[in-house]
This record gives structure tokens, C-alpha cells and sequence, in this order.
């Protein structure tokens, strides 16, 4: 089947309009949806993050600082109408409670609404793995990507999202 982040970066082109603003919790790379070709350059994160600033795309591109992940400041004001977090990013964050990656969370599960690309991979129809914890190796894979809208915008598609 298409790959999770082939079916976010196409449900983006469809929902959100040329200059909407895209957050990310993590420096972008191959975890995310492919907006920008640089996102699955293979240099180190910090080189990555001044590479997708500099490019030009459809997006305002909102980014962690620098040597910084999970960051709040690209969650101020104005909110960004999505931001996207994949679970090769958020999956051993969240299992060893890292404080920066829960409190981002809240402010996701607080302001948006996520909509799931991707999931646990199957045969047949059954599930290959049933635990809760994924090993990595697997999840490249079989990501799964959420896209996370801004409440109020999908309630009023002038605020950034397409009617």
C-alpha cells in the first residue's frame, strides 16, 4: 500500500493551503512526510534544520530550535494549523516519560485533533506485532504518522486549511 508519509504529504497538499504554517516536534528527516526533498538528507540534524529553512515550499516551515526537540516555541502564537509527529520520533520518548515530549503532547491532545496515516503492520489481516511497544527496526517500516489540525481551523477553514 502507499507509505504512511506518501499519504500525510498528500493529505497536506489537499488540507492545508500554500503558506500555512506546518509545525514539527522533531528537526524533520526520514520519519516525516517528504514536503521538502531535504528531509531525507543524510547529514546530521543540526545541518538538516538550517537546509529546510533555507529551501522554499509551499509551507511556513515551523521548526525546533536549534539542538532542541519537542520544543513548545513552535506551538506559540499564531498556532500552527498542523503539526506532524511520527511515531519513530515519539514512540521511546513517550516510553521513558520524557518530560518534553509529554508536555508537548498535552498541548497537542489540548488544541488539535490528530488524523492517522499509517499503523501496526498485518498479514493477511491479523496483527504481526499486538504488543503496545513496537521495536524500531519494524516501525521503519510501518510508521505511523499523525497529523495534528488546530481545532479552531477545522472549525473555520479561513485559518489556514482548505474549505
Amino acid at each position: 500500500g502507499t507509505d504512511p508519509r506518501d499519504a500525510a504529504r498528500t493529505y497536506l497538499e489537499r488540507s492545508v493551503r500554500p503558506g500555512g504554517t506546518v509545525a514539527f516536534a522533531t528537526t524533520p528527516w526520514y520519519w516525516s512526510p517528504p514536503l521538502l526533498p531535504e528531509f531525507t538528507a543524510p547529514v546530521p540534524g543540526s545541518v538538516r534544520r538550517r537546509m529546510l529553512l533555507e529551501a522554499r515550499g509551499p509551507y511556513e516551515l515551523r521548526l525546533p530550535g536549534p539542538d532542541r526537540e519537542w520544543d513548545m516555541d513552535v506551538l506559540r502564537e499564531p498556532k500552527p494549523h498542523c503539526v506532524i509527529v511520527s511515531d519513530l520520533e515519539s514512540q521511546d520518548a513517550f516510553r521513558v516519560r520524557h518530560p518534553d515530549a509529554l508536555a508537548f503532547q498535552r498541548e497537542l491532545d489540548r488544541s488539535y485533533a490528530p488524523v492517522v496515516f499509517g499503523g501496526r503492520p498485518r498479514l493477511f489481516g491479523w496483527p504481526v506485532i499486538t504488543a503496545q511497544y513496537v521495536p524500531v527496526d519494524v516501525l521503519y517500516v510501518t510508521p505511523t504518522i499523525r497529523v495534528y489540525e488546530r481545532r479552531v481551523a477545522l472549525a473555520n477553514p479561513i485559518g489556514g486549511l482548505r474549505p
